[in-house]
Parts: C-alpha cells; sequence; structure tokens
C-alpha cells in the first residue's frame, strides 16, 4: 500500500516537533548544566538567620567580669544571638531590607542601619559579606544581666561591592568592633556596633618546611574502576585499592591525584565515615610508598560570600585532620575553578581561592599548595601564593611544548602537568575516534617532552570506565561517551596498547 499525501504530511509534521522537541530539550539541559549553582540573587537563604549558612569561626578570649560572673548558659545564649545579628546584619545588606535585622537589633541600633540601608538602596548599592572568624572580649556584665558590653577583635570580614549590578570594590580585612548588646523580650540585640580600624589581610601563611621533591613527580588522576567520580562511596575497597597502587607502582609511578567532594564529605559538617575511607586510602597509599596529591572541593560551584564560613570550616576540619599524615604531599584547592569565571565572577571565584589558600596554609605549613588550573593560559594566576602551578592540557601533541614554554615564561615556580590524556572511545557518536596505537603514540611523545622539561605530571587516567555520571559532563551522549575511554587499562582491566609505554 502506497503512503498517502496526508500520511506523509503527519510524518513530516510528527518528525519536525520531534526534532524541534529534542533541540530544545538539549538546550534546556546544557544550560542548566552551565549555569547550575547559586546565581547572585538567588544564592541566599532569605529566611531566618538561625541557619546552619553562617557558621565563622568563633571564640571567647576573656569572659571575666568583676560585677557579675557570665555564666555557661548566658554565655551561650549571647554568642548564639550575637552571631545570628551578623548574619541578619550581612542579610540586610544584601536585599537593603530592614526586617532582617528586627528582631536582632534594639530601636537605637535599627535607626543606624535604617540610615544606611536608604542610601545604599537609592544608590543601587548591594553589599554581599561575610566575616570567617570572631574573638569575643567581655569587657562589661551589667548586675542585672541585661547588657553586655563587648570587643571583637581579629574579625576577618570580606565584602564585595556591586552599584546597578556591577562590582565595584572588594576587600579583604581583619578589624575589631566595639558593641553594646541589650537583653529585651529573651533575645540579645545589638544596640551599638562600630567599627575600629581595618588592618590589611593581603599577608598569607607562608610554607614552613614544604619543599618540592628532588626527583619527578609522576603520577596519575586516580578513581577506582567500578567507582568513578565516586572514589568514597558504597563500593569503598581498601584491598581494591592496594591491588591499583601496586599495579601504579609496577608503572614506576610514584604520585596519585584523588578527589574530595564538598558535598559527599559533609559540607562544613564532615561525615565520620567518609573521613575514614579517605584515611584507609593515605594509609593504602604510605604502604605503597605512594604520595598523594588531595584535590579538594570537588563538584564545588556556590563561591558566593555567604558560603565562605561553611567552606572555611570544611577545610579546616580536614587539613588538621590530615596535616600530619606522611602520604599528603600537596593539598589541590580546586579542580578546574577558572571555568566557573563565567557564571560566577572571575573576582569572586579568585577571592575565594585566596581565602581557601590562607586557610591550608594556616594549617598545614609543610605540604605544598596548588591549583588544578584548566588550561595553561589560567595557569599563571595566583601563581605568588602556591607552590606548585599545576595545569591541564587536552590539546594537540604536537602544540604542547609551543603552550607549555609560554607558560614558563610567565611563571618561577615549578610546572605540573595536571591532566593530559587521549579517549580511545569509538562508537555512535565518534566513529572516527582515536586508536589504541594513537594514544600510546601520544603518551609516546609526551613523556618524551615531560621527561627532557623533568616536569611533574600525573595523566588522566588509569582505567576505563563503563560510565561517566550526569554531574560531570552532562547527560549529553557526545559528552559522557569519550570520557569513558582515558585509561591505559580497558572496562575490563586489560591492557591497552599506551600502558607499555608507561611500564618502560
Amino acid at each position: 500500500m502506497r503512503p498517502t499525501k496526508s500520511s506523509i504530511k503527519v510524518v513530516l509534521i510528527s518528525s519536525f516537533l520531534a526534532i524541534n522537541f529534542v533541540v530544545i530539550y538539549l538546550l534546556a539541559q546544557a544550560y542548566g548544566f552551565f549555569n547550575s549553582g547559586a546565581e547572585r540573587a538567588t544564592m541566599l537563604n532569605l529566611t531566618a538567620p538561625e541557619t546552619s549558612v553562617y557558621q565563622p569561626g568563633f571564640s571567647w578570649v576573656n569572659i571575666d567580669n568583676p560585677s557579675r560572673s557570665l555564666d555557661k548558659s548566658a554565655q551561650k545564649a549571647l554568642e548564639i544571638d550575637y552571631l545570628n545579628a551578623w548574619h541578619a546584619r550581612q542579610l540586610a545588606l544584601y536585599s537593603n531590607d530592614l526586617k532582617f535585622l528586627e528582631d536582632h537589633y534594639t530601636d537605637e541600633g535599627l535607626v543606624t542601619m535604617q540610615a544606611v540601608l536608604e542610601h545604599n538602596a537609592a544608590q543601587n548599592i548591594q553589599i554581599e559579606s561575610t566575616t570567617l572568624s570572631h574573638e569575643l572580649d567581655l569587657e562589661f556584665y551589667s548586675e542585672d544581666g541585661q547588657i553586655a558590653v563587648l570587643t571583637d577583635h581579629h574579625v576577618e570580614e570580606v565584602q564585595y561591592i556591586y552599584q546597578d549590578e556591577l562590582l565595584k570594590a572588594h576587600s579583604d580585612e581583619v578589624t575589631s568592633y566595639e558593641i553594646i548588646m541589650m537583653l529585651k523580650d529573651g533575645r540579645w540585640r545589638i544596640r551599638h556596633l562600630a567599627r575600629q580600624v581595618a588592618s590589611s589581610q593581603d599577608t598569607l601563611e607562608r610554607p614552613g618546611t614544604a619543599r618540592m621533591p628532588q626527583s619527578q613527580l609522576k603520577g596519575v588522576n586516580y578513581y577506582p574502576q567500578d567507582s568513578p567520580w565516586d572514589t568514597f562511596g558504597q563500593n569503598f575497597n581498601v584491598e581494591t585499592l592496594a591491588d591499583d597502587l601496586a599495579i601504579i607502582k609496577d608503572l614506576d609511578l610514584n604520585t596519585i591525584r584523588i578527589f574530595v567532594g564538598f558535598e559527599d564529605f559533609g559540607k562544613e559538617y564532615l561525615i565520620p565515615e567518609k573521613v575514614e575511607k579517605l584515611k584507609q586510602l593515605l594509609d593504602t597509599a604510605q604502604q605503597a610508598d605512594i604520595k598523594v596529591i588531595v584535590t579538594l572541593f570537588d563538584f564545588y560551584g556556590d563561591y558566593s560570600v555567604f558560603d565562605w564560613p561553611a567552606s572555611v570550616k570544611h577545610a579546616t576540619a580536614l587539613v588538621t585532620r590530615f596535616k600530619d599524615h606522611p602520604a599528603v604531599l600537596a593539598w589541590d584547592i580546586k579542580n578546574e575553578p577558572d571555568l566557573d569565571f563565567a557564571s560566577r565572577g572571575k573576582e569572586r571565584v579568585l577571592g575565594w581561592l585566596h581565602t581557601m589558600i590562607k586557610t591550608v596554609r594556616s594549617i598545614d605549613r609543610d605540604a605544598l599548595v596548588t591549583i588544578g588550573w584548566s588550561n595553561a593560559g589560567a595557569a599563571p594566576l595566583l601563581q605568588e601564593e602556591v607552590d606548585l602551578v599545576s595545569f591541564h592540557y587536552y590539546g594537540k601533541v604536537e602544540g604542547y611544548q609551543k603552550t607549555f614554554q609560554a607558560l614558563k615564561n610567565k611563571v618561577d615556580k615549578p610546572l605540573m602537568l595536571q591532566e593530559f590524556g587521549l579517549s580511545t572511545y569509538r562508537g555512535l557518536w565518534s566513529p572516527f575516534g582515536n586508536s589504541q596505537n594513537a594514544q600510546r603514540e601520544f603518551y609516546a611523545h609526551m613523556l618524551e617532552v615531560l621527561t627532557w622539561e623533568d616536569t611533574h605530571f600525573t595523566f588522566w587516567t588509569l582505567y576505563d570506565f563503563k560510565d561517566v555520571p550526569t554531574g560531570v559532563v552532562g547527560r549529553l551522549p557526545w559528552r559522557k561517551k569519550p570520557q569513558t575511554a582515558f585509561g591505559i587499562l580497558d572496562v575490563q582491566g586489560e591492557k591497552k596498547a599506551a600502558y607499555n609505554v608507561f611500564k618502560k
């Protein structure tokens, strides 16, 4: 039976609609992938200030008071209400809305803040701010327990000031505040908050005994084969780690680079089970005489100033826990943060990196510090703050030496090619992809150049994977499938042609 004109028309219209649906869906997915995370207009949890969003460092330096002692319950209430008032102040300065302060300031305190907010609103100014540390000194506590006079020393305060949606100024300062608080309706409220002279916060804790190894660092970005991008998940197995590290050692490699997810490890409250698994991995690496580069904040993409206290708390807890572990060679602050410049703002991302470097330096002065830039062009950024300048390269092998030399001319620090590799995926989404022989030739040439230049490296990666999580490169199959085949061991664990290049 021959198709009629009507049936052909139906098929054509249906095909057109289907194609448009697929295109719109894919565009929506791509947009969602590149714009996931907190935007400046929605990054705030504009609800009650008593949330876990604001968790700065806090300590009391003195609670002695001649008129009346400050008991533990009153001390805790004062601390909570004081920090909640700070958080409310940050929300008010961002939104120019006085309502956030009504439960945290006295009437007198509100008058002062109202004038500030009205001025900012008239000028279309928004202030995105947070504090990272407080050291509170009790100067006076009234006999009736209704008034407290405080000095807050070493307030590390970060501010980004926007006008007409454009960044106009950024400050990172340490200062002190004089505060008068009054107890009203069961809550401590700020009556007076006066800022003292600030000092610049541009200096960093410099390395103590941190030194580059004398020999070349040769290694691999490591995930277990059955747990790609989920090293510390349900499939975690110490025997698997030991077997894989034996393979890595047999390849005459001495370093692995691993990834610790910010959310996966519990954000500001580390998950003990995850921490224990990281310890087991480091212990196993130590037994195998393999050094470890620990990449922090994997899959983190917020960078909003309001989230910085949580980031600092996370890094502080993790680095404090493992700063003395002999397997830890370096802390890699973040993987490819430059890819977030467009959606999160370059200045904010760099400010966050600066703060995280400072945090890590203040705790561990022995381990190296680096940043995993996605390309050589971004690698000179913050070079004065790191020990090792790391970059990634997935271009053509012929172009590497020119790229490397251009970077070498711009920096005066040891260089590390932290990611490089060639996928051997050949299939529906890449029918003319690279062969195993092409991968072998790629690595042979790259290793020759890296050896000649004595450049540290970790290639991507040990294994091929059966699948790649959607969160890594999105849902598009032509992006996901090539990511499964960068290994030098295939999905069955068999050696690919490139394996013997490293073995030699």
